[in-house]
């Protein structure tokens, strides 16, 4: 698939790491895959994961040109130092994370755990458009 805009775009599902055609935000020329964490009906800190460590999407697991660029992203909590105790944004509904004017999701080099009110995020994390942020840029949730 080829990453320009005119071109299918695709939501990936972290859990069955499917593809599903979608509509999705323009960046500047490109058009960006969106990635959606589905959470529990239960919540709590096993909303998105398994209560030790939080899902994680790595784009470069994917056989699509580009893909390996836009990094790794996990959902984001609210508060909390680490999924065992993470108070997750939408635990009982979904998060939709696009990668924002960067294309960058960010990395994972401290095990994928994004809690904004702990200041635990990256600066990629920054411009990522999301759900949880009223579908505006993460940073606008930041304290």
């Amino acid at each position: 698939m080829d990453m320009t805009v005119g071109q299918n775009v695709f939501v990936v599902d972290y859990k069955s790491k499917k593809m599903v055609p979608v509509l999705a935000f323009k960046t500047g020329t490109e058009v960006y895959p969106l990635a959606y964490f589905r959470g529990s009906s239960l919540g709590g800190t096993n909303a998105y994961g398994d209560g030790t460590n939080p899902e994680q999407l790595h784009f470069d697991d994917f056989d699509e040109p580009g893909w390996s660029e836009l990094g790794c992203i996990a959902p984001y909590a609210e508060m909390g130092t680490s999924a065992a105790n993470a108070t997750w944004y939408e635990p009982k509904k979904y998060q939709l994370i696009h990668p924002g004017l960067d294309g960058n999701f960010g990395d994972d080099s401290d095990g994928g755990f994004r809690s904004i009110g702990n200041d635990q995020y990256k600066q990629a994390d920054l411009d990522n458009i999301s759900n949880i942020a009223g579908f505006d840029e993460i940073e606008t949730l930041i304290p």
